[in-house]
């Protein structure tokens, strides 16, 4: 997810098993920080019962990249265990050599870019 505030809030779609169309079906969002400080940094918002395997929620914007934990309840007082939830910065390319090249022939790119992820071996390019 973006780590952009003025985003508009990212949909989440999450799995699990046992999920009830009730009235206090509720997302919670904390940071890393604030639950291993026992601070109250944080976020619930009413969740979407999608199927009994999936509901669906907004996660609350961040203004910077930052590692959270997202939970589900389905009666307002009972939680599932918080799972992990990754903010991020989105990749931006700086760079990309050659600029320009015969069609018609294969041609290496190389790509200079920000805030790419740990596992940027996955890194997939669509060129348009």
């Amino acid at each position: 997810m973006c780590g952009d505030a003025s985003a508009p809030p990212t949909l989440l779609r999450l799995s699990g098993s046992n999920f009830a169309p009730t009235a206090e079906l509720k997302c919670h969002v904390a940071d890393v920080e604030a639950v291993a400080a026992s601070a109250a940094s944080d976020f619930q918002t009413p969740a979407t019962f999608v199927s009994w395997g999936e509901v669906a929620c907004n996660a609350p914007r961040r203004a910077a990249a930052a590692a959270a934990f997202i939970s589900v309840t389905q009666d307002g007082t009972r939680w599932a265990s918080p799972r992990p939830l990754t903010y991020f910065t989105p990749p931006s390319v700086l760079r990309i050599s050659p600029a320009a090249a015969d069609l018609r022939t294969a041609v290496p790119l190389r790509l200079e870019a920000s805030h790419l992820f740990a596992r940027a071996n996955n890194l997939l390019c669509l060129l348009t």
